[in-house]
């Protein structure tokens, strides 16, 4: 259950989108409010390469501080940042994906292979559905 309501929701999934390189579909978007009943953390994997995350420890005061931690960074290979209001998230999670799409444009081949295994496990299942 996620803390944020949908329309948020739709915008980040939205963010997410980019094809024909990403889809929204490749990507775990979990939730943590588990640690501190003040804070979510909101975690977005890169399903096909899960070096890749965005990952933001959200405030929910009355000033909601984020800080965000992102693997491709913008200046190094994970970089670390902090913003005022959750207004930013949407934009820093479009300028992830950016570079992220930038890093996948380079392995192509990986994409494949992971439609491959999923199409072979498909076809797995079918056949033991059968028998």
């Amino acid at each position: 259950m996620s803390p944020f309501n949908e329309i948020f929701l739709q915008e980040i999934k939205a963010s997410l989108d980019n094809p024909p390189d990403l889809v929204s579909g490749e990507f775990d978007i979990s939730f943590d409010e588990s640690k501190d009943p003040q804070n979510v953390q909101l975690r977005i994997v890169y399903c096909l390469d899960r070096e890749c995350f965005f990952e933001a420890n959200i405030s929910r005061g009355i000033v909601s501080l984020v800080d965000i931690n992102t693997c491709p960074g913008l200046f190094f290979s994970e970089d670390r940042s902090q913003v005022s209001s959750l207004g930013y998230l949407i934009p820093h999670i479009q300028s992830w994906i950016t570079r992220l799409t930038l890093r996948v444009q380079k392995l192509p081949l990986m994409r494949r292979m992971k439609k491959q295994e999923e199409q072979l496990q498909t076809i797995k299942e079918k056949i033991s559905d059968i028998e």
